[in-house]
């Protein structure tokens, strides 16, 4: 049975869909790992979901955080809050240290946050991305995850499969 012709698969090979689909896949791959809760090159990236720091940082924006010995009045930093038995991360500005705490606000809250310990702290938000949050937290639903990277990989596979198929149907010819 004949799935696709030897020409059609080289020319969908150099074609720019196909090469694009393995770019996003490849992206893809890294960018979940990078989203992941492990950090990698000393990096996190995280996704803004409020509106808290407007106008710095919008819902929907991705902010880079990196981990540092200590913070300065001024920096935004990511820390752990327990907020209704459930662990979240919070970005808001450092705008006074006291003792061995941390005082933060957010620049469109009106009063400042409970002190933060330096354990809690994630890190130093070092990058805003504009809404690519967004599109991470899209990739990380079923579907997202499926358009991203599941279709891409079927399709190279699929591909790489029938050219395979070629290459040994030519080499018993």
């Amino acid at each position: 049975m004949q799935f696709l012709g030897e020409k059609t698969v080289q020319r969908i090979r150099r074609s720019p869909l196909y090469i694009s689909m393995v770019i996003v896949f490849v992206a893809g791959c890294v960018i979940a790992r990078l989203h992941s809760s492990n950090m990698l090159i000393g990096i996190k990236l995280l996704n803004n979901v409020s509106y808290s720091m407007s106008p710095r940082i919008h819902q929907g924006d991705l902010t880079i955080i990196r981990k540092y010995p200590s913070y300065k009045v001024g920096d935004i930093i990511a820390y752990l809050y327990n907020f209704n038995n459930k662990e979240i991360v919070i970005s808001h500005r450092v705008i006074g240290i006291g003792g061995n705490t941390y005082i933060t606000q957010g620049d469109a809250n009106v009063i400042p946050d409970e002190p933060v310990i330096p354990r809690l702290i994630l890190g130093k938000v070092i990058a805003i991305i504009p809404f690519l949050g967004s599109f991470f937290f899209f990739l990380s639903t079923t579907i997202g995850l499926t358009v991203a990277i599941f279709i891409p990989a079927v399709t190279v596979v699929a591909i790489e499969l029938a050219q395979i198929y070629w290459e040994l149907s030519d080499k018993n010819a």
